[in-house]
């Protein structure tokens, strides 16, 4: 979209949810905000109790609600069939539903739990009976307290058998222990069934189990599946896969086919997936009674019974199954009369459903006539009340393990929304949404949509159809939150969890939902251990409610009453650097958002004429003593009021004492950095608070906010009442902060700070790991902005100077004289540019290069012409990015240069380079590795095709370039132009400099371009020999050395404690914090040396010994590099997590280990030393005229730009030496002794150019920088220059 699109859209970012608008309609629709005292429920993470109290809670709830309803009877197919308080209790008196509070294995992750799955008969109920036992396997546990009622039924009831009953998830076959108890449980089975085994390992897993017993089972019952677990169905004569003639003939075939059709990537985007295909296939099975013969239709029809008793998913059901297969199959069952039990009781496979209502309503026009006449009024729900729509598993209420959606319901009832919830047996979960949700346009009839299930829209969770669901929720136009329910963990073990939710359930229920659009992955429901019942949290439940209802609000709220909080960041917390964002101009955004918002009828008042004033407003206190800048203070905060209003505000002073601290306040109040406009407030965002401090660096896990950081989040919620935030730009510290990693509770900070308010997140779209932190921790909904348009970094001063000389040899290299004598300066030219650091045996200014031969001339001009080529066509972001200003062409043709580097065979796209030297009768990868090796010609080759592939990449921008010599949207008429024309302009262009290729290799190459400048303009945005094995032998000296088991000495991975991010490194050196290496040293091991291992899978165990003696055996440490936006010393990242000190301090022998970095941000891959990689880096930015002239344009933010990247630079020297001294000497030549550009950064930023002068003095004064004294003198002005500034005294005066 265009730049003033993208301004619009900022503009609606608090209506805004995954690129879709929501449109505004009155209401008078309250905030809803979170509770002001703290309680149970609100507890911090790890507090005895908190999350069991609320799980009691939620019981409760579900209880009471249930209670009220009627009983079901058999013969109402329609009436609710969902728990009430008798089947709510085992046959034995024991709440199942309470009993899992306390329940579960304690730890990580799922422990294989099977004993509380397995009901054997007691001695009395065996006597006299037939002995039949029953294995299952099922996707998730709703099954399980059906199961185990129906099997103590059927033992309590006098018969003619006894049963014996285990369960399986099917999570935990991939443990080995639980494999191979499920195996030698199959070795006696007489029955097996199994449901829902779509993981396809997990199902080839099952096969190798269920086969070789198959023929001694009495009866193999597997509702659908994957096709080679479908083959296993066993029931008399009757096997799907002999089955010949009818809609069922060939089955295993029909199955493989609609597999293949699933997978397809030519598969019709409206077309079912392979799950919802194979229930409709299996639901034909009555139509092939009649092509059957007597006995196996007999069977068939069995099957068919089976299959409908099973999706009854009841007790009453699953028993009336059992009986009726061990009565027909299991040998030595004769007197059970199949024919007299009950008939299979089904839900309606799709519809509406309301806990208190008395039927499934298979039309909304009936669901809302017994809604709005009946419910509502008894309710007391207003009929103008906001709409939440739900989406939930049919499973779950045909078992009656529905009390987690019946408190969902409640909760927001409570609420004064109104709730439609809709259903299906299938797994295409947008087809009810599009019947019962939508209108016929297929917008949302509801304000906000909640998927309960916790899988992806279409698909369910083994596979999913993400680009129709894209489209169908892209026409629904609502918010879409995707919650989750507990899976393959109980209560307990998520609750004791500090990682959180399970690894696989992260993938199948918050990483698939997020492709399809979804927000907000909190959980709602946990799993009883014992019972396997869904146990309602009310504090998730709660939270859940009110956020959706917020979501709900935000599209009914009139604009002119909405309040909007954007909240900036300051890191390192220091006035010069407020606003902090990568590669955004934060206040030049910020002021366009606001004049978009005001003219989309928000209320915005006294909004400053530009972006240099709306930065002052907030920089400076007009209040403030002695003409001293500081940030403007929008509040003060008592402490008083603070304890009232944060819930939390206690839990804090574990960490930072009692309030009001050291941080944020004045001594007496908590001070709200920002300033206020009308109904949008600009807040400055407080920072983690231990930047300074050297020994909280230490720990290895991450504190709790400092109460200046709460109070700020609690002002925004309860005193200034924001109905929704904006966090602007990559990236603040909230969602850093402790709890789990994913899958929050109510005691961890994140989702304590942002409560219940909409959060939109303004975030860079090259760091999607992060964003995607910033999603799960946050509950963030994020718009992404592209980093600043890349150009090519260009050669300047010696280099160019260098590369005259280069393009002087190549005309005259064959004139003995001449050609010497040039390739003579050359090599003196290159030494005065410290290239001789990168060119291996350069030879000296004394060789005389008339003396060896041109072939040795030429490899000599080919290495330098090489690194020339390298540095001249390294990506470099030109500025800042700024919310509506489109790219200009220049920008635009560097941005797809680099994209039409690359092949992409997935989409027939043959890269550009390879096209044009296949004109050439070259083979690209040929002419790169001639390049690599300084080859004349395949460098002279390179050049050529870079030049060529501008020129086209030129041609085609220039049909899109306005007036202004920016791209502000696509020109969608350049084909027909090209065709009167005579021919595309890209390829004249490649003949233009001697390049003929073929128009149709070059058009997909270039319809690709052109969709990709679209994008550009729209978001601006084994048991081996110790010799051969290594780790086996470091493992073994490790073991012997700490006595502790081999396996345990093998271990690998190490990282973080679980909820703590970086080793603090990257924030002690941005901070200049004045500590040593050694303490630094110290830091990354403690923080680091958490063990990862498949001994615990999914727990970071406390290792730091190990970990020290790992790294004491290092060699080699590794980096890979995939961005140019992001380069080694555009981030302190890359050097919070390099060890290269450490490991030479913790070795013995001292020896610094090679350090490599992979660096794949071009198609021509290489692997450089670290040393390597920062001179390129620095040549290409802190040196280059383009990166310093661009970023000075940006006045205060670029000058903090610059000065970042010096600090960043620096901190490769402290970590890993890796900084030549020429790059400090050039830098301080630049940035200090030019007055013009000292000046500059004067004027636009004095505290960041204080900050660059310091760290050119600790770098001298820990010897880093090798310098004269009157350079030293100089920094020590320009200090005293840039304090004066700050403090307000001006001696020219």
């Amino acid at each position: 979209m265009s730049g003033q699109n993208q301004a619009s859209l900022m503009a609606s970012a608090a209506m805004t949810e995954a690129g879709l608008a929501f449109v505004a309609q009155p209401s008078s629709m309250p905030q809803i905000r979170r509770p002001t005292h703290s309680s149970a429920q609100s507890r911090p993470e790890g507090s005895n109790g908190s999350l069991s109290q609320a799980a009691m809670g939620g019981s409760l709830l579900g209880l009471t609600a249930m209670s009220r309803r009627q009983k079901r009877a058999k013969r109402a197919g329609l009436r609710v069939a969902t728990a009430d308080v008798k089947t709510l209790n085992a046959p034995d008196g024991e709440d199942e539903m309470m009993a899992g509070v306390s329940g579960g294995a304690m730890g990580g992750y799922t422990q294989s739990n099977v004993a509380s799955r397995r009901v054997v008969p007691t001695e009395a109920q065996q006597k006299g009976r037939k002995y039949v036992k029953v294995v299952y396997v099922v996707l998730e546990s709703q099954y399980q307290s059906a199961m185990t009622t129906a099997i103590k039924q059927i033992n309590k009831t006098p018969g003619p058998v006894c049963m014996e009953c285990v369960g399986y998830l099917l999570e935990e076959i991939r443990s080995e222990a639980s494999e191979a108890e499920l195996a030698k449980d199959m070795q006696d089975a007489n029955i097996f069934i199994c449901s829902l085994i779509f993981v396809q390992e997990l199902a080839e897993k099952l096969v190798k189990i269920v086969e070789p017993c198959r023929d001694q089972l009495d009866a193999c019952l597997c509702f659908p599946s994957m096709p080679e677990v479908m083959k296993q169905n066993k029931l008399g004569t009757f096997d799907l896969t002999q089955i010949a003639g009818g809609p069922l003939g060939n089955f295993a075939q029909q199955v493989k086919d609609l597999r293949q059709k699933s997978l397809s990537k030519s598969k019709p985007t409206t077309g079912g997936n392979f799950q919802d295909s194979l229930l409709k296939l299996v639901r034909t099975l009555p139509k092939v009674l009649k092509f059957l013969p007597g006995d196996q239709a007999k069977d068939a029809r069995t099957f068919v019974l089976s299959l409908q008793h099973w999706l009854g998913g009841t007790p009453e059901n699953l028993e009336a199954m059992l009986l009726r297969v061990a009565g027909g199959y299991v040998k030595g069952v004769e007197e059970i009369d199949t024919e007299s039990l009950m008939d299979p009781v089904v839900l309606p496979d799709m519809g509406i459903w309301h806990p208190l209502a008395p039927q499934i309503f298979d039309t909304m026009a009936d669901y809302r006539e017994w809604y709005d006449k009946v419910h509502c009024p008894a309710a007391g729900l207003a009929v103008d009340a906001p709409t939440i729509g739900l989406v939930l598993q049919k499973s779950h209420i045909a078992t009656k393990d529905d009390g987690h959606y019946v408190g969902m319901v409640q909760e927001l009832e409570r609420r004064g929304a109104r709730v439609a919830c809709t259903y299906t047996g299938g797994l295409d979960f947008s087809v009810p949404v599009q019947d019962f949700l939508s209108l016929p346009s297929g917008e949302g009839a509801v304000d906000a949509l909640v998927n309960l299930t916790g899988f992806s829209l279409v698909g369910g969770p083994a596979s999913q159809d993400a680009k129709k669901a894209k489209e169908v929720l892209m026409r629904f136009n609502r918010p879409y939150l995707v919650s989750v329910p507990l899976v393959f963990q109980s209560f307990t073990e998520w609750q004791n969890s500090q990682l959180g939710l399970h690894p696989v359930q992260v993938a199948l229920q918050v990483s698939l939902p997020e492709i399809d659009g979804a927000i907000e992955p909190l959980i709602f429901s946990g799993r009883d251990g014992t019972s396997g019942r869904s146990i309602p949290m009310q504090d998730r439940i709660s939270s859940l409610a009110t956020r959706s209802l917020n979501w709900a609000n935000l599209r009914r709220k009139p604009n002119s009453e909405k309040k909007l909080s954007i909240c900036v960041f300051q890191f390192p917390p220091d006035k010069g650097n407020v606003g902090t964002a990568a590669y955004l101009d934060v206040f030049g955004s910020i002021h366009a958002v606001m004049k978009e918002l005001k003219s989309q009828g928000y209320t915005v008042d006294d909004i400053p004429e530009d972006a240099q004033g709306l930065q002052k407003s907030i920089l400076e206190d007009p209040e403030a003593s002695m003409s001293m800048s500081d940030l403007n203070v929008a509040y003060r905060m008592s402490v008083n009021e603070y304890e009232t209003l944060c819930p939390f505000a206690h839990d804090l002073r574990e960490n930072w004492g009692p309030p009001p601290g050291e941080l944020n306040t004045d001594g007496q109040d908590m001070l709200i950095y920002g300033k206020q406009f009308g109904n949008v407030f600009i807040g400055v965002q407080p920072t983690f608070g231990y930047e300074g401090d050297p020994m909280r660096l230490l720990f290895a896990k991450s504190a709790s906010p400092h109460h200046g950081f709460a109070a700020f989040y609690t002002y925004l919620e309860f005193i200034f009442k924001a109905d929704a935030l904006l966090h602007f730009g990559t990236h603040g510290s909230l969602e850093f902060m402790p709890g789990k990693q994913v899958g929050m509770s109510g005691g961890c900070y994140p989702d304590r700070l942002i409560s219940v308010l909409p959060n939109i997140y303004y975030y860079a779209a090259n760091n999607p790991s992060e964003a995607t932190i910033a999603k799960r921790r946050s509950y963030a909904s994020t718009i992404s902005y592209l980093t600043p348009p890349a150009e090519n970094a260009g050669l300047y001063k010696g280099l160019k100077e260098l590369s005259d000389l280069v393009k002087s040899y190549q005309g005259l290299r064959e004139n003995e004289q001449r050609g010497a004598s040039i390739v003579n300066s050359i090599i003196a030219t290159a030494r005065q540019c410290n290239l001789d650091k990168d060119i291996d045996n350069l030879p000296s200014e004394e060789d005389d290069m008339a003396k060896v031969t041109m072939e040795q001339r030429d490899d000599v001009v080919g290495k330098v012409y090489r690194l020339l080529m390298e540095i001249e066509s390294r990506a470099l972001p030109m500025g800042l990015h700024q919310v509506g200003v489109p790219p200009t062409a220049a920008e635009s043709v560097a941005t797809l240069v680099n994209i039409a580097q690359l092949d992409r065979p997935e989409m027939g796209i043959r890269s550009l380079p390879r096209i044009i030297a296949e004109t050439q009768g070259k083979d690209i990868e040929a002419v790169y590795k001639g390049n690599n090796e300084g080859n004349l010609e395949d460098v002279a080759l390179i050049q050529q095709i870079t030049e060529a592939s501008r020129k086209a990449v030129g041609a085609l921008v220039a049909q899109s370039t306005n007036e202004e010599g920016r791209v502000s949207e696509v020109n969608p008429f350049g084909d027909i132009f090209n065709f009167f024309m005579g021919g595309s302009p890209y390829k004249k262009a490649l003949e233009e400099v001697g390049f003929d290729c073929p128009d149709d290799q070059l058009k997909p190459l270039f319809e690709y371009l052109q969709v990709c400048l679209g994008e550009v303009v729209r978001n601006n945005e084994a048991d081996e020999p110790l010799e051969m094995n290594f780790v086996r032998k470091h493992a073994m000296e490790q073991a012997e050395e700490l006595n502790i088991s081999l396996r345990q000495a093998a271990t690998r991975v190490f990282s973080n404690a679980a909820g703590s991010y970086s080793a603090n490194v990257g924030i002690a050196i941005e901070n200049g914090a004045k500590v040593d290496e050694d303490q630094l040293q110290e830091q990354f091991v403690t923080r680091k040396g958490f063990a990862l291992s498949s001994d615990a899978p999914g727990e970071l165990q406390e290792a730091s010994s190990l970990f020290k003696s790992a790294l004491q055996k290092v060699d080699v440490t590794f980096q890979n590099l995939d961005s140019s936006e992001i380069s080694l010393t555009d981030v302190s990242h890359y050097f919070d997590n390099d060890p290269t000190k450490v490991v030479s301090n913790l070795r013995k022998d001292g020896k610094k280990p090679a350090s490599l970095i992979a660096d794949t941000t071009t198609a021509n891959a290489q692997v450089r030393s670290l040393s390597a990689q920062v001179r390129l880096d620095s040549r290409t930015k802190l040196l280059n005229p383009k990166f310093y002239e661009a970023n000075l344009k940006g006045g205060y933010e670029g000058v903090r730009e610059i000065s970042k990247r010096m600090r960043f630079t620096f901190g490769w020297s402290t970590t890993a030496d890796a900084v030549d001294n020429f790059v400090y000497e050039d830098c301080n030549t630049t940035y200090i002794q030019d007055e013009e550009i000292k000046n500059k950064m004067l004027e636009a930023n004095p505290d960041a150019l204080r900050d660059m002068v310091e760290t050119f003095l600790e770098a001298n004064a820990k010897g880093y920088w090798d310098t004269s004294e009157d350079n030293l003198e100089k920094l020590k002005e320009v200090y005293q220059e840039c304090e004066d500034r700050i403090e307000g005294v001006d001696f020219t005066a």
